[in-house]
């Protein structure tokens, strides 16, 4: 009679381990189961596609509000190499970001007389917008002390071409705001 106590004892814990067993796989395979993002769909991404013959800089700045007082809080400086084609920086704003409002300074060197600029494309998720020739001035304006723009081929020059300042884009009101703060609102 003990025999089949131990027996019937064995075969117990036997099934309560064999159902743990079970519990903890499901568990596991549930919870690892959860939607796999990719880091690159939470954050906004910038291509700039421009043509700029010298070596120089892009300064990017962003606000998180439709205010366009930008700061150092939120601001990019990337390095640029000149040549005589079309290049494209594809710019990553932080995750748990969501730029607004966007400023774009081109460059810090006297040597680029102009800067071509062709296209920017805004990305967020599956979500995505593109501006190019004209349309690019719809939702941006030149910084008018240190700016002159050749709409048409998308020229941006120095008002004055001894300063170390480049051309200068700033978000057009509450255009650009809102259609940044429409990308990340879509649910494709």
């Amino acid at each position: 009679m003990v025999f089949l106590f131990i027996i019937n004892l064995n075969n117990s814990l036997y099934d309560m381990f064999n159902n743990l067993r079970v519990i903890i796989l499901l568990s596991v395979f549930l919870f690892s189961c959860k939607e796999n993002k990719n880091i690159s769909d939470e954050i906004l991404t910038l291509d700039v596609d421009f043509v700029a013959l010298h070596d120089d800089s892009l300064h990017v700045f962003y606000t998180e509000t439709n205010s366009i007082d930008f700061s150092s809080k939120g601001e990019f400086w990337f390095k640029i190499k000149g040549e005589n084609k079309n290049q494209r920086i594809k710019i990553d704003f932080p995750k748990a970001k969501q730029p607004k409002n966007v400023r774009i300074d081109f460059g810090n060197n006297k040597k680029n007389e102009k800067i071509i600029l062709n296209k920017l494309k805004f990305k967020f998720q599956k979500n995505f917008f593109e501006l190019k020739e004209n349309e690019i001035y719809y939702y941006f304006y030149a910084d008018e002390n240190n700016t002159n723009i050749d709409k048409k081929n998308g020229i941006l020059t120095r008002k004055i071409k001894n300063v170390n300042k480049g051309p200068s884009l700033y978000p057009k009101k509450p255009k650009l705001y809102n259609k940044l703060k429409n990308i990340y609102n879509k649910n494709d």
